[in-house]
């Protein structure tokens, strides 16, 4: 695959430094299981117009009545979690419904967490803490967005490919950096070719994706869009 797709070579743009990588932060919020639809709220035509509305918002289809019976009551439950948090007084944010509302939080977890600590780590990227000049004046905040430093956001749907994206982030802004260019790097380039390492919609490790593009560089996404969250092979 790495012949069949044209690649950046980016390897001395993006690796000439040591790069420091955050701790995964775990992604919260849905509720654990699936319940039934009390009355609380209006009875279940309550739920279900809010669900109607919110199928037509994302394009929901779903392949049989049971799989639409499970994703109602999902959406229910977070329905109800919605409800309670942003009844409460002293929060300093609401909460909302989005694509994911049909889902449990087992399932989310599931389908969307490809993070995979067990995989074998590549230990040669030194750690390093950056130590501000105290004579030195910085900033008190930075908008790499506005920068122009990170692409539109992207969505891995059905595919634990996030170790994926994840790198392709990293290494976007790294090349914006280093480069003065910003390019939107191939996730499905390292889901289907990187599988010495990393296990594609199975999961993976950002590290494992740089040593990789160190050694094979990376096509754009444009050469190579993302399909495998629609559970197509590229």
């Amino acid at each position: 695959l790495a012949d069949a797709h044209t690649r950046h070579t980016t390897m001395l743009a993006l690796f000439g430094s040591s790069l420091a990588l955050p701790d995964a932060v775990p992604i919260m919020g849905l509720p654990s299981q699936v319940y039934g639809v009390p009355a609380i709220y209006g009875g279940i035509e309550d739920y279900g117009s809010k669900f109607v509305a919110w199928k037509r918002q994302f394009a929901k289809l779903y392949k049989s009545a049971e799989s639409e019976t499970k994703a109602f009551a999902a959406f229910a439950a977070n329905e109800d979690k919605i409800r309670k948090h942003n009844a409460q007084l002293g929060h300093t944010y609401t909460l909302g419904h989005n694509m994911f509302s049909d889902l449990t939080a087992d399932e989310f977890f599931a389908t969307k967490l490809g993070f995979a600590k067990n995989h074998t780590t590549r230990s040669t990227y030194a750690r390093t803490t950056h130590v501000v000049n105290p004579n030195e004046a910085v900033a008190s905040s930075v908008d790499w967005v506005s920068a122009g430093a990170v692409t539109p956001v992207k969505n891995q749907n059905q595919c634990g490919g996030c170790w994926a994206f994840s790198a392709t982030g990293a290494m976007e802004g790294a090349y914006f950096k280093s480069q003065g260019t910003l390019l939107s790097f191939s996730e499905e380039d390292l889901i289907q070719c990187n599988s010495g390492t990393d296990s594609g919609c199975n999961g993976g490790l950002m590290d494992n994706a740089f040593a990789w593009v160190e050694s094979n560089g990376i096509a754009s996404e444009s050469a190579y869009p993302y399909t495998s969250g629609l559970g197509v092979t590229g």
